[in-house]
């Protein structure tokens, strides 16, 4: 039977947490593994996801917590027969839907992660719920995308913004992609201006656009592909305004490859995930260690 080449792309958060929740993390997910079959089930408003704590095979030194999640889809699953009619899946206590991959490095809090959903923006989002569960619910931390591009840093710590000029590629964007709100308005111009690409530059005049607004669509393209330029004007240095133009394609670190799967398999299964994982950390320039 052939083979298929599936392309995976790892990204990379940075979590900021102080060192007693880094010792709790690895506790409980150590506690969580030795317990029942290591798996645990969220539920959620509109949907649920299950958890699975898995005992990892790296070859890097140190200990990492590798686990995994099957976010469930909101549709109703049915089985169909040739003549149209239609069943429910037998099994109703399982979970239809896609899978994620996540390696944690407690030493240097950095997280790494991959999705075979086709909308990667929820990752941040579960990797923050996995976290929720192994941590006191008093206990402050933050996940972010790993940059290497200082500009990134400096925007994010600008006080005020006056304008953003963005360059999308539309068809980098999954249609079921949980969007910010200025994505979601410059998609509903795109009949305007034709084709797959949107250009455009909102100036706030005498106001300030939202901060929020602007962190929340650098945060979401951060996991696409589809800019292709940003600008961002904002924050006084001296008597002038400040202007950076950055490159999302490459500030952020993430890591590409290939698994080869059989024609009729379905879904990455736990030992390519693993490795897939650990080559990511072997193979990827990292930030150093914060003192």
């Amino acid at each position: 039977m052939g083979l298929i080449h599936k392309q995976v792309t790892v990204h990379f958060f940075s979590v900021e947490v102080d060192d007693k929740a880094v010792s709790k993390i690895v506790a409980t997910f150590t506690s969580l593994r030795k317990l029942g079959s290591g798996t645990d089930v969220v539920n959620l408003p509109q949907s649920r996801y299950l958890i699975h704590y898995i005992s990892g095979n790296s070859r890097l030194d140190g200990p990492l917590l590798f686990w995994s999640t099957v976010k469930e889809r909101n549709t109703w699953q049915v089985r169909t027969k040739q003549d149209g009619s239609l069943l429910t899946l037998h099994d109703s206590n399982s979970i239809v839907g896609d899978t994620s991959f996540y390696k944690f490095d407690p030493a240097r809090r950095v997280l790494a992660a991959f999705t075979t959903y086709p909308a990667t923006g929820y990752l941040k989002a579960l990797c923050s719920s996995v976290f929720q569960r192994l941590l006191p619910r008093s206990t402050s931390f933050s996940i972010e995308y790993l940059s290497d591009d200082q500009k990134i840093t400096q925007i994010k710590k600008w006080d005020y913004y006056s304008r953003i000029s963005i360059k999308l590629d539309t068809t980098n964007i999954a249609e079921n992609d949980d969007k910010p709100d200025l994505i979601k308005a410059l998609l509903s111009f795109k009949e305007t201006f034709g084709g797959n690409t949107i250009s455009v530059t909102l100036n706030s005049g005498q106001d300030k656009l939202p901060k929020q607004d602007v962190t929340e669509t650098i945060n979401y393209l951060s996991s696409s592909e589809s800019c292709e330029s940003l600008q961002v004007a904002g924050g006084m240095y001296g008597n002038e305004e400040r202007i950076l133009a950055i490159n999302l394609k490459y500030a952020f670190i993430k890591y590409r490859t290939f698994v080869e799967l059989r024609a009729d398999q379905k879904h990455i299964d736990i030992m390519d995930a693993d490795r897939v994982l650990s080559e990511a950390f072997i193979s990827t320039e990292l930030p150093p260690l914060s003192p």
